[in-house]
């Protein structure tokens, strides 16, 4: 694993996560922060973190595929992609569900 990345907004983001552990919001911002800093295999786990506090939250998956995927996981990253299109169905997301589809055919190819 990589060692941590820590900025600013980071710092102030884990606080947040500090006081309320379930926000799946503040774990997905987490993750993106990570995510820009190529930071792909703990961004993976804040998206964990933030599905499992909220197995609705679609961009989580769009975004773990991409992370898995830069790491060259990318039959994991169909697998997350897969779960992703099955929540965003249940929820009726059509954006989504585009999104999460090109991004599996890319994938795919």
């Amino acid at each position: 694993m990589s060692t941590t990345m820590n900025t600013p907004r980071i710092d102030q983001l884990r606080k947040l996560h500090a006081l309320d552990p379930a926000d799946a919001d503040v774990s997905y911002m987490i993750a993106q922060e990570l995510g820009k800093g190529n930071e792909h295999a703990q961004a993976i786990e804040w998206y964990d973190k933030c599905l499992e506090s909220d197995a609705a939250y679609c961009y989580a998956y769009f975004f773990k595929a991409m992370a898995q995927h830069a790491l060259d996981q990318t039959p994991d990253a169909i697998k997350t992609i897969q779960a992703g299109l099955i929540e965003a169905n249940k929820i009726g997301h059509p954006k989504t569900i585009s999104e999460l589809t090109s991004l599996l055919e890319q994938y795919s190819a």
